[in-house]
């Protein structure tokens, strides 16, 4: 039964809804002049505590107005205001943020933690962790745990209630998102025009980066990268694979060293060593390719023209040479990758062609660390050896089985088998 008080001349009436949870006060039009004071002393005396600001902002958001005669939403128990802290164990105001503000990140010193590590702790005011009903009562007791993870929890991390600590649960970069959220990731989301003319970058991840990377010295990452867009005049090694959906130009004097594979649609220029596959859409001119096992090109439309071609097992496009005679070698070379990284990383060290001594250091721990070149394990269905299925041009020089053949004549589709 709902709870009614009335004032002594029976034009305010208070009523509470059986469960205590809503008041609603109901002002009777008559001659009589109402008080402020008089209402106060009616809620004090039907003893509603609790849940005005509630109120008013139902009503402001159900856009109901005070009118004579009916009744009106004056306290709404629920929820008491949840008060905590967060104590972040890392600089968050110097780390990674996805969707930051580009001017303002700084892609040196960011935090980086393992899987496991403390990120944060939450100080909790108990008497926050009720349902109320309009006299104040407590009606029951929240799950701490839900309200932490709507309020702290972002994403690759976990919350331990007894310690009442976040801990990752990847290894990854730290971040403070700026509705409060603590999380880790391990994709690096970034703008090319943060990378552009840096001189030396290491970032302990994957990197997904969206626009064009230019004229950057040394760029190190352990793990994939992504680019969306082109690479130009820039030097990177990677632990993963490079997917770039753009072009590949000047990218020298160390070039793109993958341990895994390199995608690209065309390049020009370049140095690309990849462990284990190199793929081309488009045409690929004056550039040294090497692929510890195979390099595809486009069947259709990819061209293979001037420089040199290394792989362990397969080449494969559309053309190799050019009308004009263009110096070109196509190599098939069991275990090439290692050796030919080896001898590059150990050429550009010898020679001090990088100035900074980071990056130096940092090549010389690459080469000591670097994985040797896949074996090789062909069936009966795997395409080897040398194939061209379009045009291959005078100047074109292949070597397979430690035989050599000079293509004199321009010849329509060739195949060599290992």
């Amino acid at each position: 039964m709902n709870r009614i008080t009335e004032n002594n001349s029976g034009n305010l009436v208070l009523e509470v809804n059986e469960n205590g949870m809503e008041a609603y006060l109901t002002i009777k039009l008559t001659d009589d002049v109402i008080d402020e004071k008089e209402i106060e002393n009616l809620i004090t005396e039907a003893g509603i505590k609790y849940g005005f600001e509630d109120a008013v902002k139902f009503n402001i958001d159900q856009g109901i107005e005070k009118e004579y005669d009916k009744p009106f939403l004056i306290a709404k128990g629920g929820l008491d205001p949840f008060k905590s802290e967060l104590i972040c164990k890392f600089e968050a105001e110097s780390c990674y943020a996805p969707g930051k503000d580009p001017s303002r990140v700084s892609l040196t010193g960011w935090c980086y933690v393992t899987k496991g590590t403390k990120l944060a702790e939450v100080e909790v005011d108990e008497t926050s962790n009720a349902v109320k009903n309009v006299y104040g009562e407590t009606i029951e007791k929240r799950d701490l745990h839900t309200l932490y993870s709507s309020q702290y929890i972002g994403r690759n991390v976990t919350f331990k209630e007894s310690e009442r600590a976040i801990y990752s649960t990847i290894d990854g970069y730290p971040y403070l998102e700026n509705n409060g959220k603590v999380g880790v990731v391990d994709v690096l989301e970034l703008n090319g025009e943060l990378l552009n003319e840096q001189n030396y970058l290491h970032f302990r991840s994957n990197v997904e980066v969206n626009g064009d990377i230019k004229n950057c010295k040394y760029i190190s990452i352990e793990g994939n990268l992504i680019v969306h867009g082109d690479i130009e005049n820039s030097s990177i090694y990677c632990t993963g694979s490079i997917l770039i959906d753009g072009a590949v130009s000047g990218c020298k004097p160390l070039g793109l060293i993958s341990c895994q594979n390199i995608t690209f649609a065309n390049g020009r220029v370049s140095f690309l060593f990849a462990g284990n596959n190199i793929q081309a859409e488009r045409q690929v001119i004056d550039s040294r390719m090497v692929a510890g096992i195979g390099i595809a090109g486009s069947m259709k439309t990819c061209e293979l023209t001037g420089g040199s071609v290394f792989a362990g097992r397969l080449i494969t496009a559309a053309y190799a040479g050019d009308r004009f005679g263009t110096s070109t070698r196509i190599e098939i070379v069991p275990n090439c990758w290692h050796k030919s990284v080896s001898e590059h990383l150990t050429k550009i060290i010898e020679n001090k062609v990088y100035s900074e001594a980071v990056i130096i250091d940092e090549l010389k721990t690459v080469l000591s660390e670097l994985p040797e070149s896949p074996s090789i394990q062909a069936d009966e269905e795997t395409i080897t050896g040398i194939n061209f299925y379009g045009k291959v041009f005078p100047g074109v020089e292949m070597v397979i089985n430690e035989k050599v053949i000079t293509v004199d004549k321009v010849e329509n589709r060739i195949i060599i088998p290992l």
